[in-house]
């Protein structure tokens, strides 16, 4: 998955890319 299209999609789902982040 592109990384520029996956940063897009994570625009309107700040809390749920933050939770990604987390689990890294």
């Amino acid at each position: 998955m592109p990384t520029i299209d996956l940063a897009r999609y994570a625009i309107p789902k700040t809390d749920y890319f933050a939770i990604f982040l987390v689990s890294l």
